[in-house]
């Protein structure tokens, strides 16, 4: 994934090589950290960033895991369908 992004920032930025991979590095860790190259960027450039922010604050597994389709699977149980019925007590009270 970092490796596709600073390929990408690459070839749409014009920073040098180490600035890109500590901005990446840095995004994906969500440390904060920068070079103050992420003002200079382009509209595409912060995107990627912000992708990269994103899917590092949430993992890498959950994100797979939005794009794999859940099976359907026998869970061994079913809902009841039948109405439930109502009961009503009666309070009686007690004649002193």
């Amino acid at each position: 994934m970092l490796f596709f992004a600073v390929l990408f920032l690459t070839a749409t930025e014009e920073h040098p090589l180490i600035a890109i991979i500590v901005e990446v590095a840095s995004a994906f860790g969500t440390t904060g950290l920068s070079l103050g190259i992420t003002a200079s960027l382009t509209t595409v450039g912060k995107l990627m960033i912000a992708l990269l922010m994103f899917i590092g604050r949430i993992g890498m597994l959950y994100t797979l895991m939005l794009f794999v389709p859940k099976e359907t699977r026998d869970i061994g149980y079913e809902y009841p369908s039948e109405r439930l019925l109502s009961v009503k007590f009666l309070i009686i009270k007690k004649s002193s």
